[in-house]
């Protein structure tokens, strides 16, 4: 099983580790003239991907992410250890597509947490 996750330290996988969950909640602004959190006041998330890479690289996988859902403003991953993954800090990147104040246009913004270490032993 992974380490516990506090929000401050890294998410580690280590062989063995399958479907462990980790959630992601994404702040939005309280009010339309406030800016404290991540998306505007009226935002809503419709969908997302999550894709990761290595630290010293740009090549992407889906290899760690064994399954995904949301809700609402909450971004849950079940990760799992592969053995064909490099060991080392990982990125995981995150797409949200949403829309703002029931607006039809969709929009995208990308989310990075660069927190993910894969170890081997």
């Amino acid at each position: 099983m992974a380490d516990n996750f506090d929000g401050l330290d890294s998410i580690v996988l280590r062989p063995g580790d399958s479907n462990v969950p980790y959630a992601f909640k994404v702040t939005v602004c309280s009010a339309a003239s406030a800016n404290n959190g991540a998306y505007p006041f009226g935002t809503s998330i419709n969908s997302f991907t999550v894709m990761h890479h290595p630290h010293n690289s740009t090549a992407s996988s889906t290899k760690l992410v064994s399954s995904k859902t949301l809700s609402s403003f909450v971004m849950q991953l079940n990760l799992s250890y592969h053995s064909t993954v490099a060991a080392g800090l990982h990125h995981l990147k995150f797409v949200t597509v949403g829309k703002q104040n029931a607006v039809s246009t969709a929009w995208k913004k990308r989310l990075d947490f660069e927190r993910l270490n894969v170890v081997t032993g």
